[in-house]
């Protein structure tokens, strides 16, 4: 049976004791790249951010993995990592410089954040499955560990309960459910600094509160009229805070269940809430860019924090309470000062997602479309940024494609059967290319600029007069959705990628196929001829790129990447290097967006 589920968790954690733990800092900042990589260019989308318990950590847990900044410089000092995978949520032990992550794979991990190093793992819900309670882990929408980490609360989707388990031992320890019987469906949680309470975000704006050792319901809380976002207790575990998608921010008391204030009574967009370690403020991360904070005691609003562009995603006081950093949705880690909310630090401006690329003209440049936001250009040598522009009416593309005179892009958007035409300079929308009867995947144009190909679910491949916009032929006997398609440097073949385990090519004036190339352990996510027409790189759905030479149809060379899914792979001008988009692919969905460029030999 398949269980499908999207895991949406919240990690909360006990105030946290200050210790002295001297640091190592490295002179450079690590890379950990694959091999055969020579460059990343982006970090991937934020996760969670923490500060270690003396302050002079900062994790940032991102879909490239977990980089580690020193606090004085703000330089990364190491990247922690699993391959092929990515940690959805972390935060430091009481006991020093110790790292929990939980990944998105449903594995906990615990990381020694000095030397990098990947100590031990603490679940794994594929070992054990008789003791560990498989069915229900896998069902699991949302988790909280305890401060002490010895207990793990998990909402099932299977049997909408609240399961609670023996970290160590994989023991379930009890259920939590409704005093009528009703379904807990919860993908919002949040334990007691002292693991006796557990708090659950239940049908949208109601919150429940059980005593996590009895498993008696103690109280239901409503007050919010949008749905909760964020649940967070206060250090000595007192008060309830839970964030609102339009209610701002509301402080209950744990021993009454009532209501003691709301935190405004603006119509503010909350994601994350945190509590300072004293628990004298409240700050909230807010979907218009802004970072509130309030005095918790009187409710007095204390300072608004600009200077993000996109929504706040996570937020942390630091154990000093002299600063707090926040992770955006804009791609940038900030830093502020909490008595002045002058912005220190821009820690990074990388944490982005790509969700396509192409050359420019003159093949010198890549031109990046980041998911909901601006165009990056990007030299193609050395990934270094050149310029960024507006992505006016190509909000929602997945592909791109740059005509050769450089005037025209193509773009096939999010759930569209529809290719876009637009000026590149204007953003202005030129033309509608209708045809494909489901999604459109990815787009190309000829070396000549006067067709366009499309790929798509429909499981075709159409060819498009740029000039008229008329189609000209369609390709149907691929016979799996296209994922990619690329045209050879003389304009005559076009090779299709799909989900299969081939590679077909094509004539471009006849539609007839004229080679197949078979390879069995992967499907095929994209394709990419060499300037010389030699060879064909192709990446593969299991994360693997590898060139093959047409004439001999073998392998030569080969990278293992550290992508779940390559969804677009493409030769520079020269032949040296080859980049791919490489995506991180979870149960449901699929995430990630960086670029590497690897080195061909």
């Amino acid at each position: 049976m398949k269980y499908i589920f999207r895991l949406s968790i919240l990690f909360t954690f006990l105030y946290l004791t200050l210790y002295y733990i001297p640091i190592s800092i490295a002179e450079d900042a690590p890379s950990n790249l694959p091999d055969g990589a020579k460059a990343r260019i982006g970090k991937g989308i934020i996760n969670n951010i923490a500060y270690s318990p003396d302050g002079f950590q900062l994790a940032v847990a991102s879909s490239t993995g977990i980089w580690i900044y020193d606090t004085t410089t703000f330089q990364p000092l190491r990247l922690l990592k699993r391959p092929k995978s990515y940690s959805e949520l972390i935060a430091f032990r009481p006991d020093g410089n110790l790292l929990a992550s939980y990944d998105y794979s449903r594995v906990i991990l615990l990381w020694d954040t000095d030397t990098g190093t990947h100590i031990r793992q603490l679940w794994d819900a594929d070992i054990n499955r008789d003791k560990r309670e498989l069915p229900n882990f896998m069902g699991t929408l949302s988790f909280a560990f305890s401060a002490d980490r010895r207990t793990i609360a998990g909402g099932s989707l299977i049997d909408e309960v609240i399961h609670l388990w023996d970290i160590e031992t994989g023991d379930l320890m009890n259920t939590l459910q409704r005093e009528d019987g009703g379904h807990v469906f919860s993908d919002i949680i949040a334990f007691s600094p002292n693991g006796f309470l557990l708090a659950a975000r239940e049908q949208e704006n109601a919150i429940i509160l059980w005593d996590s050792v009895t498993g008696e319901q103690k109280h239901e809380l409503k007050a919010h009229q949008f749905s909760v976002s964020d649940l967070v207790f206060s250090p000595d575990g007192r008060t309830l805070a839970s964030g609102s998608l339009r209610n701002g921010v509301h402080l209950w008391d744990t021993e009454t269940g009532q209501l003691i204030r709301t935190l405004t009574d603006e119509q503010i967009v909350v994601n994350k809430i945190a509590y300072s370690v004293d628990g004298t403020l409240i700050v909230a991360g807010c979907a218009d860019g802004t970072i509130i904070m309030w005095d918790v005691m009187t409710g007095e609003l204390k300072k608004i924090f600009k200077g993000h562009t996109e929504s706040v995603l996570t937020v942390a006081f630091s154990p000093d309470l002299r600063t707090i950093a926040s992770g955006s949705k804009d791609g940038t880690v900030r830093i502020w000062n909490i008595i002045t909310g002058e912005l220190l630090q821009t820690v990074s401006e990388d944490y982005i997602e790509f969700s396509s690329f192409d050359f420019s003209p003159d093949k010198q440049t890549l031109v990046s479309p980041s998911y909901e936001r601006d165009i990056y250009e990007l030299d193609a040598i050395s990934g270094v940024l050149q310029n960024t522009y507006n992505r006016k009416n190509i909000e929602k593309s997945i592909d791109i494609s740059v005509s050769p005179d450089g005037k025209t892009m193509a773009t096939a958007e999010l759930l569209s059967k529809v290719v876009l035409l637009c000026d590149v300079n204007t953003g202005e929308k030129l033309k509608s290319l209708e045809g494909h009867k489901s999604n459109v995947l990815c787009v190309a144009f000829s070396p000549d600029g006067k067709t366009l190909a499309s790929g798509s679910t429909d499981e075709t491949v159409r060819l498009w007069d740029v000039s008229t916009g008329e189609e000209k032929r369609v390709i149907r006997r691929h016979g799996k959705q296209i994922s990619d398609i690329a045209f050879s440097p003389d304009g005559k073949t076009i090779a299709s990628a799909g989900h299969n385990q081939n590679i077909y090519l094509w004539d471009v004036d006849t539609g007839e196929r004229q080679l197949v190339l078979k390879r069995h352990n992967s499907d095929i996510s994209s394709v990419g001829f060499s300037p010389d027409g030699k060879l064909l790189v192709l990446g593969g759905r299991n994360g693997s790129i590898t060139i093959y030479d047409i004439d001999s149809m073998k392998s030569v060379q080969t990278f293992e990447g550290d992508h779940n899914l390559v969804k677009r792979v493409a030769f520079t001008a020269d032949g040296k290097t080859v980049v791919s988009l490489g995506m991180k692919r979870d149960m449901n969905y699929t995430r990630g967006g960086v670029l590497y460029l690897w080195d061909v030999e």
